[in-house]
Parts: structure tokens; C-alpha cells; sequence
């Protein structure tokens, strides 16, 4: 067969001929692409490629073996640590670093904002990446203003609710277990208004179907 100078690749795709099919058959399942490569004169990815998606070859499980890692094999760059070169150090961006929206939407340290609960939030630092320690509740900060901070397992809720009213009789300190407490009340009070109503409703509904 005529085939290409071994080692050799053309530098333009080229149909695929007869006697590449039938090269492929015969030795595609046995060799590896980087063998096949140097005797057909085409890469390695474009002999797969055809061997597998058009001609649904396969290769024996010995070949594939013997491209797998073992048990205990040092990859060629572990610990290594990847270094671009060039000039790409001094385009890379440094911790911190801000351009274009995210600069023009930088908020400064002391803004006040309501976030997605209706909790109003204050700005005390500015800290790339760590929203939670950037922006604290402000109800939190004029509790703390007087008493100092928070207990662990603590936390401060409005005693009426209203989380507008930043009086400090307003402010309670409870543990999480006192909050659930108090939440699983009002909820149990809420289903029972529900419940009344819902009664009231039908008691009306049967009146009015009486006056029909």
C-alpha cells in the first residue's frame, strides 16, 4: 500500500481512502494511535475520530491497558505548579482587584441597604469575597452598640416584629432553641386566627345559602 513517509503528517485533512480503511481494520484494535499515526502520516486524534465514530472500531482492552495509570504511578506533574509566561504575571489580576462594573458598583463602607428579607444591613468593611463579614445587620449594630457582642449561640430579633423599629427596648437577645420556641408559638397562634376565620366564613356561607 502506499501510505504517507512515516512521520510525517500533511498539513491540510485529506479524504480517506480505501486503503486507509483497510489499514485501520487490520491493525487499529492491536496499535496505538501514536503508532498508527506515524504510518498513515495523520494525528493521533483525527485517526480516533474516524476509526471510532465512522467505522465504530474498537480498541483491545491490552491496548487500552497499556495507556492507563497504574497502581502507584507518579503523574509527570504532580507538585507541580503551573507558571505562565511571558508577560501574563503583570496582566493578572491581584486580591482585591476591581474593573469596570464591579468598580462602578462598589458600594462605600457605611452605605445601608435592605436586603431580600427586609433585614436592613450596614456596610462596615470591605472585604473582596466575604459578604457575611462586609455588610452586618443593623438592628445587630445598635444592640451591640450598648451590650457589646453577640453570645455564641445567641442571636437578636425584634420583639414586635417590626423590623423598622431599632429601639433598643425593640431588641432581644435569644439562644436559637428560645427563637425556635417563640416562632413555632406564633405559628401555632397564626394557624388558630386562620382556622377561626375560615369557620366564621362557612358559618356566613351557610346563612346566606339559607336565604336562597
Amino acid at each position: 500500500m502506499n501510505f504517507t513517509i512515516p512521520g510525517t503528517v500533511p498539513e491540510r485533512p485529506r479524504a480517506w481512502t480505501d486503503a486507509d480503511r483497510a489499514f485501520l481494520r487490520q491493525n487499529y484494535a492491536t496499535k496505538t494511535n501514536d503508532w498508527l499515526s506515524l504510518r498513515m502520516g495523520r494525528s493521533p486524534k483525527a485517526i480516533g475520530i474516524y476509526a471510532t465514530q465512522v467505522m465504530k472500531l474498537h480498541k483491545r482492552d491490552s491496548v487500552l491497558k497499556a495507556c492507563r495509570f497504574k497502581p502507584g504511578q507518579r503523574p509527570w506533574n504532580r507538585g507541580v505548579r503551573y507558571q505562565a509566561g511571558g508577560a501574563s504575571k503583570q496582566a493578572q489580576f491581584g486580591p482585591g482587584t476591581r474593573l469596570g462594573a464591579a468598580k462602578n458598583k462598589l458600594l462605600p463602607v457605611g452605605t445601608v441597604r435592605m436586603d431580600g428579607d427586609g433585614v436592613w444591613l450596614r456596610k462596615v468593611a470591605d472585604i473582596p469575597g466575604d459578604r457575611r463579614a462586609s455588610w452586618r445587620p443593623v438592628h445587630v449594630l445598635q444592640w451591640e452598640a450598648i451590650n457589646g457582642p453577640v453570645p455564641d449561640g445567641c442571636l437578636i430579633v425584634f420583639a414586635d416584629r417590626d423590623r423598622n423599629n431599632f429601639s433598643p427596648a425593640n431588641l432581644i437577645c435569644l439562644t436559637r432553641a428560645e427563637n425556635m420556641a417563640r416562632n413555632a408559638r406564633r405559628t401555632a397562634e397564626t394557624a388558630a386566627k386562620c382556622w377561626a376565620t375560615r369557620k366564621a366564613a362557612s358559618r356566613r356561607m351557610v346563612q346566606l345559602v339559607g336565604l336562597l
